[in-house]
């Protein structure tokens, strides 16, 4: 009796411990993610990078390689972007924001086409996905579809009313079309939805100066 009880304190005292390396695993897992996703909504690849690697060593997952994805495309390596987007998607078919991001990295590659398709495929997941239709917008741009990307600007501002970049996008977009008015309307809206970004400000900038108008009533500005 007493050796089946020494027996079972050992398998007792063995599972407690498997537990605790388990947990203490999960537990600086998602420190280190933490960490990884701190460093890269400020902009520190360098920092980001190094524990995006370390993350994919302990455990690949479609959404940590997607970030490091983003880390990488961040850092000007998006041939290496690529590779994690591939990754993703081949572990997860129906990885939604796999898609949107391998778009993205397509379209500065320079491969309009296949960004299309893997925004379409994105759209096809998640129809409501503001990020796929705001992309998808900036890619009918470049390609010269300003009808097509105002509806797709248009339909993300819909769906996320406080989209700052959709507004803007719009803004873009109408003035592309000649719609000046409609256009510092649009830029309106996306001031009033907070920080626009700074390479869109610039870009909106520079078609304002080309487009004198005034916002509000959209009267041209008589000069």
């Amino acid at each position: 009796m007493p050796i089946l009880l020494s027996a079972g304190l050992i398998v007792l005292c063995g599972l407690l411990l498997f537990i605790v390396v388990v947990m203490s695993k999960i537990v600086v897992y998602r420190i280190r993610l933490a960490i990884a996703n701190r460093y890269l909504r400020r902009g520190d690849h360098v920092r980001a990078i190094p524990q995006y690697c370390r993350l994919v060593v302990q455990g690949p997952s479609p959404s940590v390689l997607r970030l490091r994805g983003i880390a990488y495309g961040t850092a000007g390596r998006h041939d290496l972007a690529l590779a994690d987007f591939d990754e993703a998607i081949r572990m997860n078919p129906k990885f939604a924001l796999g898609y949107v991001e391998r778009g993205i990295a397509k379209g500065v590659m320079g491969d309009l086409p296949g960004a299309t398709n893997d925004l379409d495929a994105a759209l096809a997941l998640e129809p409501g996905s503001h990020l796929a239709l705001v992309n998808r917008a900036w890619i009918k741009r470049l390609k010269g579809d300003y009808n097509g990307a105002l509806t797709d600007f248009s339909r993300a501002a819909e769906l996320l009313p406080g989209y700052a970049e959709a507004w803007a996008g719009a803004c873009v977009i109408q003035f592309h079309l000649g719609n000046r008015a409609e256009a510092f309307r649009n830029y309106e809206r996306a001031k009033a939805c907070g920080v626009i970004d700074k390479d869109l400000e610039a870009l909106i900038s520079n078609l304002m100066m080309t487009n004198p108008v005034h916002s509000r009533g959209g009267q041209v500005d008589p000069m």
